[in-house]
């Protein structure tokens, strides 16, 4: 959140920036947390109760494995097809 300021203060005009590297740090931070960490949560809290903390844990793993590749699919593929419309 704090970031654009920060961004607009050290002119992100210059490439050769050091602050390009907080952007590669930062994204694929805020990737995991929106593709993995978000669905493994909602996916443990909504399972039974009664089955073993392992079966939990293992199935939620899996669900957010599966919603984790769909969001790689769709990042990687507009990614693609977006470089290839450059200006």
């Amino acid at each position: 959140m704090l970031l654009l300021p920060l961004d607009l203060s050290v002119d992100g005009s210059d490439p050769s920036s050091t602050f390009y590297i907080v952007y590669y740090i930062y994204y694929p931070i805020v990737f995991f947390i929106i593709a993995f960490l978000n669905p493994f949560a909602m996916f443990f809290y909504e399972s039974d109760e009664s089955d073993t903390m392992g079966s939990r844990v293992g199935w939620s793993f899996c669900f957010a494995f599966i919603v984790a590749a769909v969001w790689s699919a769709y990042i990687f593929i507009s990614y693609v097809w977006l470089g290839l419309y450059t200006y």
